[in-house]
């Protein structure tokens, strides 16, 4: 558990619409009155907000920080905007917005904190094999720049849209459905690394395939051997993830396991699962998703069991973030698909079958007071770990 002393984290202090990070104060003036402090969810902390004027106290509040799950999208099936059907995956930015592969729509949307109602940013002219349309998603990519990264499943390829696009560019595939090394065949995940490179799981050819920048030909860097439970081989590829050393981990799924390969490795190495399907926490059945944090976590969205379980760097034996059995409330998942990690370890969801989006870790709300004139108003933000 993350320990906090007296600090500025995951501030941002509101004032007069202007953003400014940290532990900056700003002068009041009688048109704008109002100071908003957000705090990210802090793991497991207890919070205390001293708000100083003229660096005096001027008013404290406090906040327990929420422990269970919190819908971010949806949660009845439908084409409405503010509804899903089977959502995929997810990407979030540091705004804390969402984008959601909406995979039964063939969309991508757009949720902004407490909506309730997403935009729709990719697909909105339905279904189709134009550039500005997508057939059956099922993964995507967000880059630093906003980029996002589609894979379009039925139309057997990757699509990035860049910010504010009207169409896609194909970047891997695009050729029919096929094994050749400028084909995909129902590709279900894609990551891009550091440099540029797009991996793909290239679901029914049982491989990964990466495709370095400005090529049209991708080269095999897991798998590729045939459908089987061998070190070299696959059996449905689903989720796929990179770590800070480029090691390649995916979500073998039909044999119930979670796979990393190397750079340049002809083997992979078991990770955790297995082929015998199972509930408990080094067993998992038909894993769809995986993801590592920057501090080497991985968590992997066990779809047959209904749950997320995060497993420390080298353990094998996982934890429970949520889930286990099948459900419609907010500690329970349904068929979780898609994973995506914030950068305090907020965990957002895909909920498949409760096409749904939720986010678990801890939240705080926004916490607002108001000025009372001119003067320099800063706030200072207690956390302290809450006993387990």
């Amino acid at each position: 558990m993350r320990k906090f002393d007296t600090l500025f984290i995951g501030l941002s202090l509101l004032f007069g619409g202007v953003s400014h990070a940290q532990s900056i104060s700003v002068a009041a003036t009688p048109s704008c009155q109002e100071e908003v402090l957000t705090i990210d969810n802090a793991n497991q902390v207890i919070v205390q907000v001293d708000w100083l004027k003229d660096a005096v106290n001027y008013f404290s509040e406090s906040a327990y920080l929420r422990t269970d799950g919190l819908l971010v999208g949806g949660g009845s099936q439908g084409g409405l905007k503010s509804q899903m059907r089977f959502p995929q995956d997810v990407a979030h930015d540091n705004a804390g917005r969402t984008y959601v592969v909406d995979k039964n729509n063939n969309r991508v949307v757009r949720w902004s904190p407490g909506a309730i109602e997403g935009v729709v940013i990719i697909g909105a002219n339905g279904p189709g094999s134009g550039l500005d349309q997508l057939r059956n998603p099922h993964g995507i990519y967000r880059t630093n720049n906003g980029s996002l990264y589609i894979a379009d499943r039925h139309n057997h390829r990757v699509v990035r849209w860049d910010e504010g696009a009207v169409q896609g560019v194909v970047v891997a595939g695009g050729n029919g459905a096929g094994p050749d090394l400028d084909q995909l065949d129902n590709p279900t995940s894609v990551v891009v690394a550091a440099n540029g490179d797009v991996y793909v799981s290239d679901m029914r050819n049982d491989r990964v395939m990466k495709w370095a920048v400005g090529e049209v030909v991708g080269v095999v860097v897991a798998g590729g051997n045939g459908h089987g439970q061998d070190d070299n081989q696959l059996r449905e590829p689903m989720g796929i993830a990179l770590d800070a050393a480029n090691n390649l981990f995916v979500a073998d799924r039909k044999n119930n396991r979670i796979v990393k390969w190397e750079p340049a490795a002809t083997n992979g190495s078991v990770v955790t699962g297995g082929l015998v399907v199972g509930t408990g926490l080094m067993e998992l059945n038909n894993p769809m998703d995986v993801q590592i944090d920057a501090d080497d976590n991985m968590y992997v969205a066990d779809y047959g069991n209904h749950r997320v379980l995060k497993y420390a760097s080298g353990n094998p034996v996982g934890s429970l973030i949520t889930g286990q059995s099948q459900g419609n409330s907010l500690e329970k998942l349904s068929f979780p698909t898609g994973i995506s990690i914030d950068s305090l370890d907020g965990v957002y969801i895909t909920d498949s079958w409760n096409h749904r989006t939720v986010k678990w870790g801890i939240q705080l709300p926004s916490l607002t007071y108001l000025t009372d004139g001119d003067g320099s108003y800063s706030a200072s933000v207690t956390l302290r770990p809450v006993e387990e």
